[in-house]
């Protein structure tokens, strides 16, 4: 919320204010990049792990090998049983682990845990959330129709 998403709401709401908009819009325009942030955010971190390389453009994995608290990583600690926390812990201490084992072996705790819905269900929420503030603004079609497209962009990335 304090990187990426509020980046866009920012961005969102200055131009509302630059072009006049009514407070309420550029309040809710705000509110949608929140969203649309947190949205694509998520799936940023879900395409590090389950994302094709070809296509995203990253290495897959990344943001396992350098341990770091992504939305998937943060719930698997915890959903997991002592047993697998455990298990997970082991494998984010490890300074000699092989790149692609270590991926390979966090990812199938990921996906014992369900992580891989969990993720997926909370960007749709997100996005979700941030087309109900957008049926909420007035703006006139091409305008919205500019939103939306860039809007598709982001969270239609190839996976």
């Amino acid at each position: 919320r304090l990187k990426t998403a509020v980046l866009i709401a920012c961005a969102l709401k200055s131009g509302a204010i630059m072009a006049d908009a009514s407070a309420k819009d550029a309040e809710t325009l705000y509110r949608f990049g929140i969203n649309i942030g947190l949205a694509f955010q998520l799936q940023d971190d879900w395409l590090d792990v389950y994302g094709d390389t070809k296509t995203f453009g990253k290495k897959i994995g990344g943001d396992i090998l350098c341990n770091k608290k992504t939305f998937l990583l943060v719930n698997a600690m915890k959903l997991a049983s002592p047993t697998v926390k455990a298990e997970l812990m082991e494998w984010l201490s490890k300074e000699d682990a092989v790149d692609e084992e270590k991926i390979k072996a966090v990812t199938a705790i990921y996906d014992k845990l369900k992580i891989n819905e969990l993720t997926k269900g909370r960007i749709r929420m997100f996005y979700d959330e941030a087309m109900l503030n957008f049926s909420q603004l007035s703006l006139p079609d091409e305008q919205a129709s500019v939103l939306l497209d860039v809007t598709g962009k982001l969270i239609n990335r190839q996976v």
